[in-house]
């Protein structure tokens, strides 16, 4: 274990940084093997996380990074965000990075934006798993306005990953302070195989959630219950509901299955 919260880097304020070629393995605490306080620009490449048990990276300030060629492997946390926890306005790239086999108590198996923005550009989520909300990914509370633009999800594959909600990925608003939010991710030319769930077997979204599929592909997922490609859910946002919307464009699904629901029906409750 490595200092009393487990964080092997801490960068804070005024330090402009970069980690290359660097191995973080089987560190244990609960900030974060790298932990970000800082808003000025960095980047993590060609290096691996493993077997870390409280999570790979925290972001607690509006920092802005890239990570690029990166392994996330067996990684948990008891949280949310097993391999990333993006928060307080945090803007980050992952650019052709691995998420493999990583397991979160909470929201976002692999990756969780809190109040933050992502670019996730050719990534692979594979196996990860969260006990409440995506499987893989986690969006929530991305912008304090309807319609702002939400963090952009292209040409990631995602496959065999499982979550309580949302197997792949899940979109939730509702308060985030004093102020309503919401959560818009654009997902362009994803390809979503054989994720899990008990509703929604790609994608779960909530009150004040507007998830777009374009161009995707979904084939084999599954719902034990509702939904096996998505499911939308217009409850858990206080004062008052939202609305919930999803726009799924110029995108193939096939041979995905939910108990309830017959043939096309199943795939969207």
């Amino acid at each position: 274990e490595n200092g009393s919260d487990g964080v092997v880097l801490y960068i804070t304020n005024n330090a402009t940084w970069v980690v290359e070629h660097t191995t973080f393995q089987g560190n244990a605490g609960s900030a974060g093997a790298l932990r970000l306080v800082t808003s000025l620009p960095g980047v993590l490449r060609d290096s691996t996380f493993t077997g870390n048990t409280g999570g790979c990276i925290g972001t607690f300030g509006a920092a802005s990074f890239r990570v690029e060629r990166c392994l996330f492997e067996g990684n948990s946390f008891e949280f949310s965000g097993a391999a990333a926890f993006i928060s307080q306005s945090a803007s980050v790239t992952f650019r052709d990075c691995d998420f493999i086999g990583n397991v979160s108590d909470a929201h976002g198996g692999a990756i969780q934006v809190h109040t933050g923005r992502l670019d996730i550009e050719d990534c692979r989520f594979v196996d990860n798993e969260a006990a409440l909300f995506g499987g893989a990914l986690a969006v929530n509370f991305e912008a304090l306005s309807l319609g702002t633009p939400g963090s952009r999800i292209v040409g990631c594959r995602f496959h065999g990953n499982r979550a309580g909600e949302g197997g792949a990925t899940s979109a939730t608003g509702g308060q985030a302070g004093f102020e309503v939010a919401s959560s818009n991710p654009l997902y362009i030319g994803c390809v979503f195989t054989g994720n899990t769930a008990d509703r929604g077997g790609v994608l779960y979204a909530n009150a004040n959630s507007n998830p777009q599929l374009i161009h995707c592909s979904a084939s084999g997922n599954s719902a034990l219950l509702d939904g096996a490609v998505a499911y939308l859910d217009e409850a858990g946002s206080f004062p008052e509901p939202g609305e919930t919307t999803l726009v799924v464009a110029s995108s193939i699904l096939v041979g995905n299955s939910a108990s309830n629901g017959v043939g096309q029906y199943s795939q969207m409750f």
